[in-house]
């Protein structure tokens, strides 16, 4: 590619090729040949190579070729580089990309219902017995009989049991590298995501362990479990009708029903059964559905929860937790109670965890960090979770289950 230039000695334009330094007049005739340096001197004594000169150079050459033409054109010397120049500067000529300081997004499980329907309690031991006073005597009719002098009088005793319960440990952890530690954009706070994420996997494990409970019919006593056959189920058929399967179960309940679980998608069901709009159709104070809370009032039910948390399947698929059944269930308003009256559907026993020599304990939770110098070149920083509970059916004659409800 020739450059016009004039010579300052003579005043002849001349052509000169920069990238070999021939000079030639205008009639293409080689006069003469200039010898590229290496190098130029420049401030403070420093080298500027000729060759960044040279590429700056032959990009203002184009770029005022791309201008004249009008569109980008291809940067084509001996050396064919194929470098594009725009004519105009881009928005990539003066900005680079970087992480947005203030953006960070992710996902969360929805919020789950074990500690409503299996509450903790801390215990002293990983492994203790409680006792149960029996059943069986405080709901048979005694016959007090009106005795003669000196006769013999009637009695009533109260019977009781033990069950064992052994809590199991679950334990979860994260490593973080110093270089990701060390490398994380402003946004980006790696090792409380590693915590969070530990957290979320407990609580998931937690909440299927729960429902796995009280879904399972062999863990109640008979009369308390319903099983919907086809045409019964809530989402179709002419035989559904929840309000008597939630009735059933109340009246089977040895103890008052204080709050009923069901999914998400059950819920679905149970708004558009026509066997339930006909309590909230053609009612001027009454939204088109009514929230849960406006249907238990109006139908005179315990409290409704509604378990949203979904986890995914080892093919992908999005599950809900608490699926196709519901669960009734009786909690004491203390808890654990004492008065000797009163029992629970079920509880979770934690271990309160002793001492915690290399951790901070609070709840039942232990929480332990350090740097593991061990793993890749720089190490990392570990952190373990780690608590003691298992979750048990203690009466199973108080709440109920409805499988089915969902086909």
């Amino acid at each position: 590619m020739l450059h016009q230039m004039r010579d300052a000695a003579t005043g002849r334009v001349e052509q000169v090729e920069l990238s070999t330094g021939k000079v030639y007049d205008r009639n293409g005739t080689l006069v003469r040949e200039m010898v590229p340096m290496a190098s130029i001197a420049g401030p403070g004594g420093s080298e500027i190579p000729l060759t960044a000169l040279s590429d700056y150079a032959a990009k203002c050459y184009y770029e005022s070729m791309a201008r004249q033409y009008g569109k980008p054109v291809t940067m084509s010397n001996r050396e064919a580089d194929g470098r594009l120049v725009k004519m105009d500067l881009g928005v990539s000529d003066v900005h680079i990309a970087a992480a947005l300081p203030n953006y960070a997004a992710g996902y969360h499980l929805a919020e789950g219902v074990a500690d409503i329907v299996s509450p903790p309690i801390l215990v002293p031991k990983q492994s203790d017995k409680y006792f149960t006073w029996d059943n069986a005597n405080e709901f048979k009719r005694k016959f007090p009989n009106a005795s003669s002098p000196g006769g013999a009088v009637a009695e009533v005793n109260p019977t009781l049991s033990n069950s064992l319960y052994s809590t199991n440990e679950y334990a979860l952890g994260a490593f973080i590298p110093t270089e990701i530690q060390s490398n994380a954009d402003s946004p980006l706070r790696p090792f409380q995501k590693a915590v969070q994420m530990v957290m979320t996997n407990l609580l998931l494990e937690r909440e299927i362990r729960t429902a796995g409970l009280l879904e399972t019919s062999a863990n109640w006593t008979s009369g308390n479990v319903q099983t919907l056959a086809a045409g019964a189920q809530w989402d179709g058929g002419a035989a559904s009708d929840p309000v008597l399967n939630i009735h059933t179960a109340i009246e089977k309940s040895f103890l008052p029903i204080t709050g009923i679980v069901w999914s998400e998608l059950v819920e679905h069901d149970f708004v558009r059964n026509p066997a339930v709009q006909k309590y909230v159709g053609y009612k001027t104070d009454m939204p088109g559905i009514p929230s849960m809370a406006e249907f238990a009032s109006t139908l005179r039910l315990p409290p409704i929860y509604t378990a949203k948390m979904k986890y995914t399947t080892n093919g992908g698929t999005l599950t809900y937790v608490w699926g196709n059944h519901v669960v009734l269930l009786h909690e004491p308003p203390e808890k654990p109670p004492s008065s000797q009256q009163d029992v629970a559907t079920s509880y979770t026993f934690r271990w309160n965890g002793g001492e915690a020599p290399d951790g901070s304990m609070t709840a039942g939770f232990l929480v332990r960090t350090y740097f593991d110098p061990k793993r890749g070149g720089r190490g990392g920083t570990q952190v373990i979770v780690v608590h003691n509970d298992v979750e048990v059916m203690t009466s199973s004659i108080v709440g109920g289950l409805i499988l089915n409800a969902h086909q």
